[in-house]
């Protein structure tokens, strides 16, 4: 590995930063899947969804982390 890519892994964080971007990441195409599945009530399922994106990324991060 070149120092040039050693620099940028460091950039990225710890593990744990790591694990919740991929988690909320998740959650949030979860999310945009729900809201494509039907046209009804849009605005009103994303508002529900938003409000909840820390606990669906909890979950998602727990079961991650789950050896």
């Amino acid at each position: 590995m070149s120092s040039e890519n050693k620099g940028s892994i460091s950039l990225l964080g710890s593990s744990t930063t790591h694990d919740r971007n991929l988690a909320v990441a998740c959650a949030l195409e979860l999310i945009k899947a729900d809201l494509n599945s039907t046209a009804s009530h849009v605005g009103n399922r994303l508002d529900k969804h938003m409000s909840e994106l820390s606990r669906y990324a909890d979950k998602i991060e727990t079961a991650l982390n789950k050896k």
